[in-house]
């Protein structure tokens, strides 16, 4: 079974393939390499030139409150720590937060949070955020929990708040395991749940960013 096929083989794949700390710490060099140290896409200066093209003209200033759902080991929070004035980081896996809380121990502004495979957002709760990032975790993540994530947003967005989520945009694919959702799908569940879609970027031949915002 593939890990796209049910929620269940997806959630079970999540765990076994990110809940581990040597796997994060060395064939994936904490998610710049991911078995393979050759790919310059994956550099730091790589990463970091791809989140000022497609990350920063969404970001709306600094001293933001910001939340990171599928933190993995940090690659993303180290950009996102740029703009946070507080930043909450989410996941699944308890090891990803393990890895963080050290890697960004000098941040006094991060905290880390473990979610539940209902996806239930309610540690949120009272706290509103200026912005809802994630990378490269969306892709490998079931629709039906992905629509579980989307239809919370507006409720812990601020009015104006923004969510940037990369997933996957041309359904399934075995390599890389992406899942079946799409750039259509996605928009569709944006709209459906109450925010309005900003724009929708590839960011390679099958993985979509795709920024909503709640409205004023």
């Amino acid at each position: 079974m593939q890990p796209q096929d049910t929620v269940k083989a997806n959630l079970q794949w999540n765990h076994r393939r990110w809940n581990s700390a040597e796997t994060w710490t060395g064939d994936d060099n904490y998610g710049y390499a991911y078995h393979n140290p050759q790919a310059s896409d994956l550099a730091v200066s790589a990463f970091s030139s791809c989140m000022d093209k497609r990350l920063r003209p969404y970001v709306a200033g600094y001293g933001l409150d910001i939340v990171e759902i599928g933190c993995g080991a940090g690659r993303l929070t180290n950009e996102l720590a740029r703009y946070a004035r507080a930043l909450r980081l989410l996941d699944i896996n308890s090891e990803c937060l393990k890895l963080c809380a050290d890697r960004f121990k000098w941040f006094p502004s991060v905290e880390v949070y473990l979610l539940g495979d209902d996806a239930d957002l309610s540690c949120l709760a009272g706290r509103p955020c200026d912005l809802i990032a994630s990378y490269d975790a969306f892709v490998h993540i079931h629709p039906d929990i992905i629509e579980r994530y989307v239809e919370q947003f507006a409720a812990h967005l601020k009015p104006g708040g923004r969510a940037w989520i990369d997933h996957s945009g041309r359904g399934v694919r075995q390599t890389g395991c992406r899942t079946a959702m799409t750039d259509t799908k996605m928009r569709t569940l944006v709209e459906a749940h109450g925010l309005r879609v900003m724009g929708q970027v590839f960011r390679n031949d099958w993985d979509c960013i795709t920024i909503m915002e709640k409205p004023q």
